[in-house]
C-alpha cells in the first residue's frame, strides 16, 4: 500500500512560520519606504554609467550593512541573526514562495486594477516586501538565492507599468553582500548592470539564470572576466544639426579589472535576445569551466560551434577544448551537423555527455563520435532506420538515457540507403525502437518513444523485427535479460487522420515484466486496447512494480472520456495493494466512473496515504 503522509517536520514548519513573519516585517518596511534625494540615491546605489568608476573593492560584511540600514530595517535583521546562515537560506526560500503565491493570486484583475488606480499608487506599492528582504540578507552566507520565473515574471510586469528600475538598482545594491552564493536565478530582471554587479562581487558562482532578459553582449563579456568590453552605444540626439553632422552610434570601450564568475559551470540564456553568436562565442572560450549553456536564437548552440570551429585553424583547433557536456540543436535551425562538422566537434568538446539533436536518421550515427556520451535526445525528420542503429551498435553499451521521436511523412519518399524494398513502413515506430534499445543498451534506464513517424523497411530487416514479435517465446524470454535498469518508460503517439500507432501488446508486456526498477510510467495515445485487468495482472503477478512512483496511462494529455482505457476499479484497488511508492496516479480515461473514483478518493483520505489521484473528465461515460 502507498505509504502514508508523514506530518511536517518542526523544522519545516517553523521555517514556514519565520518566513511569514519576515514577510510580514519585509512589506511593512516597503512601505515606509520613502525615495532617496538624488545625491543620497547615487551613494547608495549601483552607478548609473559604467560601474567600474565607483566599483566596490570588496563585499560589505553584515556590520556595515547594518549601519546603512534604517531603524526599523536594523530592528528585523537583530531578530534575524539569530538564526544561522543556513536556517535563512531555508527561511528566504518559503517566503519567496509566499510572495509568488499572493502575487499570481487573481493576477490579471490586479494588473488590471493598477492600470486604472496608477496615478493614486506609489512606487513602494509594488515592493512587496522583496526589496526589503534583498537589503536584509546581505553578509548571510547564503549558497542559495532562486527567484522562480513566474514570481521574476510578475514583479518585472509591475516594473514595467510604472516604469521603475528600483528592483535592478536593489539587485546591484544587495548581491555584493551576498558573495557566497554559488546559484542565483534572476530571470525577466536581470539588465548589464545586473551582471557586471553578479561578475565583480559573486566569484563563487557555479548556476546562473539570466532567461528572458534585457542583458546584452556587453554583460556576457562581464561574466567572462573581460579587462576591456567594447559596445556600440547610441548617440543622444538633441537638434537636426547633431543629426545630421553625427553619426547615430559610435563604438565605446570601458576599462575594467576583476576576473568575472570562473566557477560558473551552468548559465541559462534563453530568450535573452540582445545575447549574438559573437558574445556567446567569447563567453565559451574565456569561461573554460562552463558545463551547460541554454541558448538558441537564429541558432542553435550546435551551429554556433559548428561555425566556430570551421573557421579555426589546426594550431587553434588543437589549443582550443571546451568542457561542455550537454549542447542542444533544435527547432529553427539553418545547419544539419555532416560528418566533417562532428570531426571537428569532438575536438572541440570532447567531454560532450548529453545531445539533444534533430536531425535525420544518417546522422544520428555520427554521434558514436562522442566517448563519453551517455544521454541522447533525436527528433528524426525522415525515419528511424539503420543510422539508429548504428550508434546503439557503438554505443549502446554505455547509453543511460535514450528519447526518440519521429513525426515524417507517410506520403514522404526514403533514399535508397534508408531502405531495402518498396519504401518505409507505417505502425513499426514504438515496436522497432523497443527491440533495438533492448538488445542493444542493456544500461538504459530512461526510454521515451514519440510520434507517428516511418521506420526503414532495411533497419527491420536488420533487427528481424517481424520474426521477433512473431515469437511470443522469444519475447516471454527477453523479460528475463532486458531493460533491468530501466526506471522511466515514456511513450506516446500522436496521430489524427494516420493509422493507429501503437505497440505490440506482447512486447511492452516484456518490457514492463522485466522492469523491476520502474518508477515513472507514462503512455499517451493508442494503448487503450492493450490495457485490461487480467493484462495488468499478469504484469504485476510477475513483476509487482514496487518502485512505482506515478503511473499515467492515457490517451491525450487533455481531458479525458471514461472508457476509452478499459482498465476498471479493480486495476485500482491492485495498485494500491501492491505499489507501496506510488506517489501519483493518473486515470482520466479510465473506465472508473465518478462514484467509484470517489470510494478511491475516501480511501486514500482515511488511510492518510500520500497519494495524489487525479481524474479530468469531459464526458461523463454512460
Amino acid at each position: 500500500m502507498p505509504i502514508r503522509l508523514a506530518p511536517s517536520s518542526l523544522y519545516s514548519t517553523t521555517s514556514k512560520c519565520v518566513a511569514s513573519l519576515l514577510l510580514r516585517g519585509c512589506q511593512t518596511l516597503d512601505k515606509r519606504w520613502v525615495e532617496p534625494l538624488e545625491e543620497e540615491g547615487q551613494q547608495l546605489l549601483s552607478p548609473v554609467k559604467s560601474p567600474a568608476r565607483n566599483a566596490v573593492l570588496r563585499p560589505p560584511d553584515r556590520e556595515e550593512v547594518y549601519l546603512q540600514l534604517s531603524p526599523g530595517h536594523r530592528t528585523v535583521l537583530d531578530w534575524l541573526s539569530n538564526l544561522p546562515d543556513r536556517v535563512v537560506e531555508d527561511v528566504v526560500v518559503d517566503l519567496l514562495a509566499k510572495v509568488e503565491v499572493q502575487l499570481l493570486e487573481d493576477k490579471d484583475k490586479k494588473l488590471i486594477m493598477t492600470l486604472i488606480n496608477i496615478d493614486q499608487m506609489k512606487i513602494n506599492d509594488f515592493f512587496f516586501g522583496v526589496h526589503s528582504l534583498l537589503s536584509l540578507i546581505q553578509g548571510f552566507e547564503l549558497q542559495t538565492l532562486k527567484f522562480s520565473k513566474r514570481l521574476m515574471f510578475c514583479l518585472w510586469e509591475y516594473g514595467e507599468i510604472t516604469s521603475s528600475k528600483l528592483m535592478v538598482d536593489t539587485l546591484c545594491t544587495s548581491l555584493p553582500g551576498l558573495s557566497s552564493l554559488t546559484t542565483l536565478n534572476i530571470p525577466h530582471i536581470a539588465t548589464d548592470r545586473v551582471v557586471y554587479t553578479v561578475s565583480k562581487h559573486l566569484p563563487c558562482l557555479v548556476s546562473l539564470d539570466l532567461s528572458s532578459s534585457r542583458v546584452t553582449d556587453r554583460g556576457v563579456r562581464h561574466l567572462a572576466g573581460a579587462n576591456s568590453v567594447t559596445y556600440v552605444r547610441q548617440t543622444e540626439v538633441r537638434n537636426i544639426n547633431t543629426l545630421l553632422d553625427t553619426p547615430m552610434e559610435e563604438e565605446t570601450t570601458e576599462e575594467y579589472n576583476h576576473d568575472g564568475c570562473q566557477k560558473l559551470e551552468h548559465i541559462n540564456l534563453q530568450s535573452c535576445e540582445w545575447v549574438t553568436e559573437r558574445g556567446l562565442r567569447f563567453l565559451l572560450e574565456h569561461l573554460l569551466s562552463l558545463q551547460r549553456v541554454e541558448y538558441h536564437q537564429r541558432s542553435s548552440l550546435l551551429e554556433i560551434m559548428i561555425k566556430w570551429a570551421s573557421c579555426m585553424t589546426e594550431a587553434q583547433r588543437v589549443k582550443t577544448v571546451l568542457n561542455l557536456t550537454e549542447v542542444e540543436h533544435g527547432f529553427p535551425y539553418g545547419l544539419s551537423p555532416l560528418t566533417e562538422h562532428m570531426t571537428k566537434l569532438t575536438l572541440l568538446i570532447p567531454n560532450l555527455t548529453t545531445i539533444t539533436l534533430v536531425t535525420e536518421d544518417k546522422v544520428v550515427c555520427l554521434l558514436a563520435m562522442f566517448p563519453k556520451l551517455t544521454s541522447i535526445t533525436v527528433e528524426l525528420e525522415d525515419c528511424l532506420g539503420e543510422g539508429f542503429i548504428q550508434l546503439l551498435e557503438q554505443l549502446g553499451a554505455q547509453l543511460e538515457e535514450i528519447s526518440v521521436s519521429c513525426n515524417s511523412d507517410p506520403e514522404a519518399s526514403l533514399s535508397l540507403d534508408q531502405i531495402e524494398g518498396p519504401g518505409g513502413q507505417q505502425g513499426q515506430l514504438f515496436n522497432l525502437a523497443t527491440v533495438c534499445v533492448g538488445q542493444l543498451a542493456r544500461r538504459v534506464r530512461k526510454l521515451s518513444v514519440s510520434g507517428c513517424g516511418l521506420v526503414s523497411s532495411g533497419a527491420v530487416q536488420k533487427m528481424e523485427l517481424q520474426d521477433k514479435i512473431g515469437n511470443s517465446s522469444w519475447i516471454r524470454r527477453q523479460a528475463d535479460c532486458w531493460f533491468k535498469s530501466l526506471e522511466r518508460l515514456i511513450m506516446m503517439s500522436y496521430e489524427d487522420n494516420l493509422p493507429a500507432m501503437s505497440i505490440h501488446s506482447g512486447l511492452l508486456k516484456s518490457v514492463l515484466m522485466a522492469a523491476k526498477n520502474l518508477s515513472i510510467l507514462n503512455l499517451e495515445g493508442n494503448f487503450g486496447t492493450i490495457f485490461i485487468d487480467s493484462y495488468f495482472s499478469e504484469i504485476v503477478s510477475y513483476n509487482p512494480l514496487s518502485n512505482l512512483r506515478i503511473l499515467d496511462i492515457c490517451v491525450n494529455d487533455q481531458q479525458g472520456q471514461v472508457g476509452r482505457i478499459p482498465l476498471t476499479l479493480s486495476t485500482v484497488q491492485l495498485l494500491l495493494s501492491k505499489c507501496d511508492c506510488l506517489k501519483e496516479l493518473r486515470i482520466s480515461d479510465w473506465n472508473v466512473c465518478s462514484q467509484q473514483f470517489a470510494e478511491v478518493m475516501m480511501m486514500v483520505k482515511e488511510n492518510n496515504w500520500d497519494l495524489v489521484v487525479t481524474r479530468r473528465v469531459a464526458v461523463e461515460g454512460v
